[in-house]
């Protein structure tokens, strides 16, 4: 669900190795996959993908991939773009209109909860339409635990595998002073010890879906320890976790 790799020659091996272990491989465009410059053309051509946004048929379920990095939003998000503009928007109306099965949404940035695209709203109201013709909306990004539900559509924030962002302002070491020194971002985050990752199953004729997700530790002090502030204290104690919760939805 994107921020998989930026790719750069060095890290060809990733993308191939992760390739060769599926039959089927989707990716998704993530903010981060286009950092040093690259464009998301050369993104999208090093992972293969058949276009920034699509659709494909898994036989009993579409899937839709969105891409939430169209230029031309009202405000950004840092210096990333976080919006799905008009013609993306007419071509997720159409590819809804014509779905005749259950339907996957999958998104980098998120449309609903925490870290939504600046044009979320908008987008929710064109999903709730079709709330019928929709099992799921997943995103990444926000490297939160969250499941929210609006407008008769379910939106879940899948968390990241490996970390969670606090900033330069939060500077701090978790691990070994070699591991920072190779990698000088580290020391702007709260790693988790083992990576996450969730199975997500689906059963379209009860149009259940089940995902049985991982849960391990923080290394070194938690983003609420450190006085991480950008949610609430309540907040941070539900979604900010190093876990993948099980779910029935």
């Amino acid at each position: 669900m994107g921020d998989f790799v930026i790719p750069k020659p060095e890290n060809g091996a990733i993308i191939q190795s992760f390739h060769a272990a599926h039959p089927r491989v989707f990716h998704v465009l993530g903010n981060h996959d286009m950092d040093e410059g690259y464009s998301k053309d050369s993104v999208a051509k090093a992972l293969g993908m058949p276009a920034f946004y699509y659709s494909s048929d898994l036989d009993t379920i579409k899937l839709i991939v969105l891409d939430g990095n169209d230029p031309g939003g009202p405000t950004k998000q840092g210096i990333y773009d976080s919006f799905i503009g008009p013609r993306q928007q007419s071509w997720l109306i159409n590819e809804l209109e014509m779905a005749e099965k259950p339907v996957l949404i999958v998104s980098h940035q998120p449309i609903a909860g925490i870290y939504p695209i600046v044009n979320s709203e908008e987008i929710q109201s064109i999903l709730s339409r079709f709330s019928s013709k929709i099992l799921l909306a997943i995103n990444g990004h926000a490297h939160v635990d969250q499941h929210i539900e609006v407008g008769g559509v379910n939106y879940v924030h899948i968390n990241s595998a490996s970390y969670y962002w606090v900033g330069e302002k939060l500077e701090h070491e978790s691990l070994s002073p070699e591991i920072h020194e190779n990698h000088p971002s580290l020391k702007f985050t709260c790693p988790y010890l083992d990576p996450l990752f969730a199975l997500l199953t689906v059963d379209p004729k009860s149009r259940k879906i089940s995902i049985h997700g991982r849960k391990t530790e923080w290394i070194g002090p938690s983003p609420l320890e450190l006085g991480y502030a950008i949610l609430s204290e309540s907040e941070q104690k539900i979604y900010l976790q190093p876990q993948i919760s099980k779910r029935k939805i």
